[in-house]
């Protein structure tokens, strides 16, 4: 199920959105232009690994740039670009009620609140997490709560159709879910549940900084 277009309306253009989707499309892209060597080892100083910030089940916090620089690395072949889409799509009206710089403070903590997630739920991983999963589940859960009942247009199968947007986050959960059930892979539950974390963390950080009251017009003078 992908979303297609939603309301466009909104009062600023949406250029830190496009910038984001810009870098995220560049780095995907380059990854197959850059050495095999050169790209290890740039995985290897950027991406996330759990257990190399904990140690007896005790998070140390080692470093916290790689909670931040993993956004910004390729994940998986079909699933980064999917990801883009959806920034794409819901992102410009959350920059429209955050502002530019707004926006990318809260495209970068709901990445981080994943990666938290990610290494609450399995410490001891070695494997490299990467990719903006996080960070776009978090600005869907503030498009969420700021256009609850706007109409998502979206492609499911061979069918186009309009769904609100609410709904439309429940089918993408379910349908999510379903898939990690179907693989019966670990690492898919525990992506599947950092991702609604960080949905739910979107959501709830949306409610304390963003949904503010917008003052009615002013009366019109005759």
């Amino acid at each position: 199920m992908i979303p297609l277009m939603v309301d466009p309306r909104r009062e600023k253009f949406p250029w830190m959105k496009w910038l984001l989707v810009t870098v995220n499309l560049s780095v995907y892209i380059g990854q197959w232009f850059i050495p095999s060597g050169a790209l290890d080892k740039l995985l290897s100083n950027m991406a996330l690994v759990p257990a190399q910030h904990y140690n007896n089940d005790t998070f140390l916090g080692l470093s916290l740039l790689p909670f931040f620089t993993c956004q910004f690395l390729p994940g998986g072949i079909l699933s980064h670009p999917v990801n883009v889409l959806f920034l794409g799509v819901f992102g410009g009206r959350v920059e429209d009620r955050l502002g530019h710089f707004g926006f990318l403070a809260f495209y970068l903590l709901s990445g981080a609140a994943s990666g938290l997630f990610l290494c609450s739920l399995d410490p001891l991983s070695f494997e490299q997490t990467m990719g903006v999963a996080g960070s776009v589940s978090g600005i869907i859960g503030a498009y969420m709560l700021l256009h609850p009942g706007s109409m998502v247009f979206t492609l499911f199968w061979h069918d186009t159709f309009n769904l609100p947007a609410l709904l439309f986050v429940g089918v993408w959960l379910l349908l999510q879910w379903a898939l990690a059930v179907e693989e019966e892979v670990s690492n898919l539950w525990i992506a599947w549940y950092s991702c609604v974390g960080a949905l739910f963390f979107g959501f709830l950080l949306m409610a304390v900084i963003g949904r503010r009251r917008v003052p009615p017009p002013e009366p019109q003078q005759t």
